[in-house]
């Protein structure tokens, strides 16, 4: 008998519940007789949507077991290095797949000064804004130059009434 390669849907909780309790990748739990090969999983979340929300929600799961030993590790372990070493390891993979409970955390604050709210004084900008259109202007007044429609430049940034 070959690897199944047919999507049935107790297959896939089949395989969704060896990714939770797995070390390992998919690649490693697909290597088992009864499981389909790693190629046929990647379609199956290609072409079944049902199937890519149960595998994302395993590989979540499968962070907090890695949470979970990875603390229990640390516990027992009697070599300190060793670990720390694994306590490591399963905390980097914990982050991957769990990223929201375990990544690292960025919080980007945009503050004023001493920590207030930001201050934007428009004023100043609309008043540059304003000096260089009247400097465009000027320059169109000096050097007339028509455009593509017999007018001059002057006159296309006048503003009309």
């Amino acid at each position: 008998m070959g690897r199944p390669s047919s999507y049935t849907p107790e297959l896939a909780a089949l395989l969704c519940e060896r990714i939770v309790e797995s070390d390992y990748g998919l690649e490693q739990i697909c290597q088992a007789e009864d499981m389909p090969s790693a190629s046929t999983v990647y379609r199956w979340l290609r072409e079944r949507e049902e199937f890519r929300q149960d595998y994302a929600h395993a590989r979540e799961l499968q962070g907090h077991v890695q949470a979970d030993r990875g603390l229990r590790d640390a516990i027992t372990a009697e070599d300190a290095g060793l670990g720390r070493l694994k306590w490591d390891a399963r905390r980097w993979h914990a982050s991957k797949l769990a990223p929201k409970e375990y990544g690292d955390s960025v919080a980007l604050r945009h503050q004023g000064a001493d920590g207030g709210p930001i201050e934007l004084d428009v004023s100043a900008t609309a008043a540059r804004i304003a000096a260089l259109v009247a400097a465009a202007r000027q320059r169109a007044a000096d050097t007339p130059m028509l455009l593509e429609d017999g007018s001059t430049a002057a006159e296309a940034i006048e503003p009309k009434d």
